[in-house]
């Protein structure tokens, strides 16, 4: 949602150090001969014996290492994961270590998600903790585990998501509406719309927000059942970031209500820089210039899909000349997305 803030990215080992694998030249081969004084070469540079003694020992160091690290490393996550899952299976009692196991093994996902035996047998071991009666009270374990679920990717794991999506717990149903609207198959969720319609009216702002996020990105272009619901949700009171992403999704839909607002608004610096200021005292108080640009950038990365012309006419406009050049970029790259995917119709028509 437009005040939705991304994770840090997930900090990394250094492996900058890579060794080139050419081959070290060698000395030429002498076999048994007896050299004469004559024949003795003389002592190496002090350049040479550099290399000899340190060089040439540390390419061979570094050369080991790029072998063994990515090994280590996934050995290593793999005992890292079995640790975590170790702890969860063995803390019945114990809130946190559950909690910041489960956590740690989302974050972890991804160094074996590309093993299918490992993810496989993973997922099984996931969604066997996530059935345990002592976890149901544990919203914060419930919370880590869907994510993780969620990322492995695993056939049937919409569904294990969707069981949880009517939770009494705001933190997991958050969860749930976060990994729908991320979900990698966009064809599979709109098997979850049903659920999403539902919470458009949660009483969490920021789960209505998503909601309406995923609905924009997955209910098919027309969808009246779908449109009527967004547009119901957002003429009842709605915080007005609620209200944004809801005119968003409704653009993308190709339902001009929504367009509206996108081109009018989001996309207009000058009338948001007429917008009081959450918090604001007075009509005086209005939205600094960092709020306008984190708006209007974050319009401009879901306008893909929007076809209403005034909202192209108006991103071009941005490109040309806003007063912040990271806006006027990303107003740029999506023109010149849009134009990418132009000349491929038009190229697939003449074919």
């Amino acid at each position: 949602m437009i005040n939705d803030t991304k994770s840090s990215p997930q900090s990394r080992p250094d492996d900058d150090h890579q060794a080139d694998g050419s081959a070290m030249p060698m000395p030429p081969d002498r076999g048994d001969s007896v050299t004469t004084p004559n024949e003795i070469s003389p002592p190496p540079s002090a350049g040479r014996q550099l290399a000899q003694l340190i060089l040439i020992p540390a390419v061979i160091v570094c050369a080991a290492v790029a072998i063994v690290y990515p090994i280590a490393r996934m050995a290593g996550s793999r005992a890292t994961v079995d640790e975590q899952l170790a702890t969860l299976d063995r803390s019945e009692g114990l809130t946190n270590d559950r909690w910041h196991a489960a956590y740690r093994l989302a974050q972890l996902i991804p160094t074996v998600k590309d093993d299918p035996q490992v993810s496989a047998k993973l997922n099984t071991q996931l969604i066997k903790l996530l059935a345990r009666p002592q976890f149901a009270a544990d919203d914060k374990t419930q919370r880590f585990l869907l994510s993780a679920i969620a990322l492995l990717k695993q056939p049937g794991n919409l569904d294990v998501l969707l069981d949880h999506a009517d939770s009494s717990h705001p933190q997991v149903r958050h969860a749930v509406v976060v990994a729908l609207r991320q979900w990698h198959d966009p064809v599979e969720a709109r098997g979850a719309i049903d659920h999403l319609l539902k919470m458009l009216s949660d009483e969490n702002i920021e789960i209505r927000g998503f909601a309406a996020s995923a609905l924009g990105q997955f209910a098919d272009r027309g969808d009246r059942r779908v449109i009527d619901a967004l547009i119901e949700a957002m003429d009842q009171t709605q915080p007005r970031e609620v209200a944004w992403d809801i005119a968003i999704a409704l653009a993308k839909l190709g339902e001009p209500k929504g367009s509206r607002i996108v081109a009018g608004l989001l996309l207009d610096r000058g009338e948001l820089a007429q917008l009081v200021a959450e918090g604001g005292r007075g009509p005086n108080d209005t939205l600094p210039l960092a709020e306008q640009d984190r708006i209007m950038v974050y319009t401009l990365t879901a306008v893909s899909a929007m076809t209403d012309e005034q909202i192209w006419s108006k991103i071009g406009k941005i490109a040309a000349t806003d007063t912040n050049s990271y806006v006027r970029t990303a107003a740029k790259a999506q023109l010149t997305r849009r134009e990418a995917v132009q000349r491929d119709q038009g190229s697939v028509v003449d074919n």
